[in-house]
């Protein structure tokens, strides 16, 4: 009924004052190779779960997800459970690819805290990747392949870790920030898409990546003629 959707989503709106990540920083890298070590991302913010975009209800198919950064890259990692571990679909491998009906999590961010210039860094259980930079920034070839993703299927679900530079995303000055974030997922098996910070034509706003330190990108100087 109209009052029990109304209720659900004022019960979204009340949460989302919990969508607030940590903004942690690595002292030792991750190994980026899609398996999710035991205690090598325990230095990074941890925040789980997601919600059906449709229904406006709890993914009954949990999700893990941790990120954190350091002066060159952003680190992503994420496991999630499937009860039909089986369906899973990962048929692309390529970088930069679209990634068609397979399984995948896509990382939405925006560096400038605006809600205005957000890039999504999408990725599959089979290291397969898309990319949609905010302000039609050029991509350098240098910086396409320093942005790594590894995945792999597991028994409960699947779960993919990403390396993301920094300099791919156009950054507000360097200092202490409060980027914008969120994470999506989609379901083949369901064909649902869920979101971790529930957004909607309410003006619900995404969640917030708490005091991190942008670095300083160096400047280029560039001829043209």
């Amino acid at each position: 009924s109209c009052s029990l959707v109304l209720l659900a989503v004022a019960h979204v709106a009340q949460a989302q004052a919990n969508f607030v990540i940590d903004g942690k920083k690595f002292e030792s890298a991750p190994t980026i190779d899609g398996v999710l070590s035991d205690g090598e991302w325990s230095s990074a913010a941890t925040f789980n779960g997601t919600i059906d975009e449709d229904t406006i209800s709890k993914n009954e198919d949990p999700s893990e997800f941790w990120i954190a950064y350091d002066e060159k890259y952003i680190y992503f990692a994420a496991r999630l459970h499937d009860k039909s571990p089986n369906s899973i679909k990962a048929n692309e491998y390529r970088t930069n690819v679209g990634l068609g009906g397979d399984d995948q999590v896509v990382l939405q961010l925006d560096p400038n805290g605006t809600l205005e210039v957000f890039s999504e860094f999408a990725m599959n259980a089979a290291g397969g990747s898309n990319l949609s930079i905010a302000g039609g920034r050029a991509i350098k070839r240098e910086w396409m392949g320093d942005f790594i993703t590894k995945g792999r299927i597991t028994e409960k679900g699947w779960e993919v870790e990403a390396r993301i530079p920094w300099a791919l995303m156009q950054l507000p000055s360097a200092g202490n920030r409060n980027p914008r974030i969120n994470v999506m997922r989609y379901t083949s098996r369901t064909q649902r898409t869920s979101l971790w910070a529930f957004t909607n034509g309410a003006g619900i706003k995404y969640g917030t990546w708490s005091s991190v330190q942008i670095p300083k990108m160096p400047f280029e100087r560039k001829l043209k003629l």
